[in-house]
């Protein structure tokens, strides 16, 4: 028989802080990543920002250059996308005939428009439906928007959308058509309305796919260590991937930051995780909102309640929008972009008197769609004077050893931080760690701090003997 002790709340892993000089971090003023840059062609372009320049480049992307094939320096503008409220147009809606296994509606806007979204409100809740779409400029020909996306309002789960995007077009007529083969039929809607697109549509959100692996964790709670690409990044949301059928769980993300002179978890956003599945049609809430994560690690906990522990598949960060990179290339020949000297100041360009002209509508008149090539790292040199800087880095001051009457060797690591996990041999040798000190060959003290980890230490201990005369009628005793 395998027993375990499961240590929690005061476990504390120790982060020992070594004290070496990082050198080109502040102040660096040389690119470290360079990437080409293919422009869709002559004249005005657009290039969406992407996670690689995200995690190589500064927050603000002020030290983003450009530069031609010549070495000359190309300038660019960063327009923001609208953040205005969009506007709606209600139509009218007019009923199709019914099949066997369907039913629908048309709905009529008045004229044809731009648009990217559909809201269909005033349906009896609770309903899980299957739904096809399509758009036209006329009753006679249609362009198909969705084959088999999916609608629901599960109040008693909390569940519900009711809007679906899809490619922007100029459309008069909406088509919707159900599917009633595995539920009941649907009544004619209370109301239909259309997102109206004005200029250039937005990039959809970017995503990316994190790397995940479990962690040790107490009875009840599943905890995940999610790695992202670069610290402080613009991060919004966590979408979690799982094998569950039906998932009704508290959610939380956290990561490390230091409080006093402590490191301890900080939350950066809870949920409820919901997913409901019936037949081939899910209905899902999996996302966790955050906010912007300092760190390059963060953690996710899941409340299983009574549940088997959650079987997570994937986690996709979902950023927040990003602005547009507006460049003119005079010839449509490759262009290198350049970044991460993140002692730069952002530029200034005469280009930014077009700035109101390429707004949301100017954008997409006559700019031609670019793209961003492999990434390359530069070797940046490091002079004799920088790397100087480490003979002037010391430890603590020098203590004497007698008194301390437990002593164990640390093993060797990498220059630069160390994080060293206490064990319950340092825990059961010491109650508050106030007494702990780490030093060097010549007794020099290492400075530390300490940091309290959300994951429990779980200690497995020697096979249990029976202890017959402790033992009752009714009773077994083991030691």
């Amino acid at each position: 028989m395998k027993t375990s002790v499961v240590i929690r709340g005061g476990v504390v892993g120790l982060m020992c802080i070594v004290l070496v000089p990082f050198v080109g971090i502040c102040g660096e003023t040389e690119p470290s990543i360079e990437r080409g840059v293919e422009p869709g062609g002559p004249g005005g372009n657009r290039l969406e920002v992407d996670v690689d320049l995200l995690a190589g480049a500064a927050n603000d992307l002020r030290d983003l250059r450009f530069v031609s094939a010549t070495g000359e320096e190309v300038p660019y503008l960063l327009l923001a996308q609208p953040r205005a409220e969009r506007k709606w147009k209600d139509g009218k809606v007019l009923p199709l005939r019914r099949t066997k296994s369907s039913s629908g509606f048309e709905v009529d806007l008045g004229e044809a428009i731009q648009i990217d979204r559909v809201r269909i409100e005033g349906l009896p809740a609770p309903f899980l439906k299957r739904v096809r779409i399509e758009a036209g400029g006329d009753r006679t020909r249609w362009t198909l928007l969705h084959e088999q996306a999916t609608l629901f309002d599960l109040p008693d789960e909390g569940l519900r959308l009711l809007d679906l995007d899809f490619e922007p077009g100029e459309y008069r007529y909406l088509r919707v058509v159900w599917s009633d083969r595995s539920s009941g039929r649907l009544p004619l809607p209370g109301g239909v309305s259309a997102r109206l697109l004005e200029g250039s549509p937005p990039p959809p959100p970017l995503r990316v796919q994190l790397t995940v692996d479990q962690r040790a964790s107490e009875p009840g709670i599943s905890r995940y260590r999610v790695l992202l690409p670069a610290p402080g990044l613009p991060i919004v949301g966590l979408e979690l991937e799982v094998e569950s059928s039906y998932v009704l769980r508290p959610a939380r993300v956290t990561e490390a930051r230091l409080s006093g002179s402590e490191i301890r978890p900080s939350i950066l956003g809870q949920a409820t995780l919901r997913r409901v599945v019936h037949e081939d049609l899910v209905a899902s809430q999996m996302e966790i909102p955050i906010s912007t994560p300092t760190e390059s690690e963060v953690m996710i906990e899941v409340d299983n309640g009574d549940n088997p522990p959650l079987e997570l598949r994937t986690v996709t960060a979902r950023f927040a929008p990003q602005p547009w990179i507006y460049f003119e290339s005079p010839d449509g020949q490759e262009l290198i972009a350049r970044y991460g000297a993140l002692g730069l100041r952002a530029p200034s360009y005469d280009l930014a008197a077009l700035r109101e002209a390429l707004g949301p509508a100017g954008i997409a008149r006559g700019v031609n769609d670019a793209r961003f090539g492999e990434t390359r790292h530069l070797v940046v040199k490091t002079t004799p004077e920088e790397l100087a800087i480490e003979d002037a880095v010391g430890g603590g001051a020098k203590i004497k050893l007698v008194g301390f009457r437990i002593r164990r060797a640390v093993g060797e690591g990498p220059p630069g931080l160390n994080a060293l996990r206490l064990d319950p041999a340092v825990l059961a040798g010491s109650r508050s760690l106030s007494e702990l000190r780490i030093v060097d060959g010549r007794s020099v003290q290492v400075p530390y701090i300490q940091e309290s980890l959300g994951e429990p230490t779980v200690l497995d201990l020697a096979e249990p003997a029976p202890v017959p005369e402790q033992a009752g009628e009714r009773q077994s005793a083991y030691a």
